[in-house]
């Protein structure tokens, strides 16, 4: 189970370029979210630019967003498997809504 207080649960969004994004993990800063590899990862950059690492919030409506790869942009982050995985998505997957504060 994840605790709200740990810090390797925690991300934040740093604004990249017009509307893409980094998302950053607080534990350990230098790890973005990508998908370089083809999957979902955790790890520090090859290259701070890479697009694989910059994401965009798509309002999806009430406050939610579809998280979606500028790198793959027919991928956004879901968990319609029941775990957290990036790939193409159903146009009605509440697995792939996000609240970002």
């Amino acid at each position: 189970d994840i605790q709200a207080p740990w810090w390797s649960a925690q991300w934040k969004v740093v604004p990249k370029f017009g509307d893409w994004v980094n998302i950053q993990n607080r534990w350990h800063p230098n790890e973005y979210i990508h998908n370089q590899n083809g999957t979902l990862e955790a790890g520090a950059l090859g290259d701070p630019e890479w697009w694989s690492a910059q994401w965009r919030m798509v309002p999806a409506g009430d406050g939610w967003v579809r998280i979606q790869n500028r790198w793959r942009p027919d991928q956004y982050i879901h968990n319609q498997n029941g775990r957290l995985d990036v790939g193409p998505i159903q146009p009605n997957w509440s697995s792939a809504l996000w609240k970002v504060q």
